[in-house]
């Protein structure tokens, strides 16, 4: 009867550690996952009003739930696209308009309305890309769109949302 009680804790003790040790790779695999939150998340867009800021305006083309905004290091290029009163003009590291830049360490637009032209709308649709690997298969590259809408209405919400025909 002895031995047992003294099988049945050795197979309780056994049991234990295994199931410690399917804890443990399962928390070492969640905490390395490389993906955001949810990969499939859609992106936001997003509204400014100018008139909320003085001179500079900056423009954060990160977003923490949505991949690749979330994680720097997978994007491999970006770029911002001006809207269609700015004729569509891609803002680049290495490119800059009179009184649009880009900071690359934040991935930011920055846009100094005191060094625009006169005269010159700022408003609009402006549109971050980032050309990042799939986070299902690395070996295809896809662009991924952030949009935002710089004093933009309520009527035009549609230059936002929907299909790009709705667009």
């Amino acid at each position: 009867m002895e031995n047992i009680w003294k099988v049945i804790e050795a197979v309780q003790q056994r049991f234990l550690l295994n199931t410690y040790i399917l804890f443990g790779c399962l928390m070492w695999a969640v905490s390395t996952d490389p993906h955001c939150p949810n990969p499939d998340a859609p992106t936001s867009s997003w509204f400014v009003m100018s008139g909320n800021f003085e001179d500079i305006i900056s423009v954060p083309c990160s977003v923490p739930y949505a991949y690749p905004f979330c994680k720097r290091d997978v994007i491999v290029d970006h770029r911002w696209i001006l809207p269609d009163n700015l004729l569509n003009y891609e803002i680049t590291t290495y490119s800059s308009v009179e009184g649009w830049s880009e900071n690359w360490e934040e991935m930011t637009l920055v846009i100094n309305r005191s060094a625009i032209p006169r005269g010159v709308q700022f408003s609009g649709i402006y549109e971050c890309f980032a050309l990042a690997p799939d986070p299902l298969n690395a070996s295809i590259y896809s662009r991924y769109y952030l949009t935002f809408g710089i004093d933009v209405f309520a009527e035009e919400r549609l230059l936002l949302h929907g299909s790009a025909a709705m667009r």
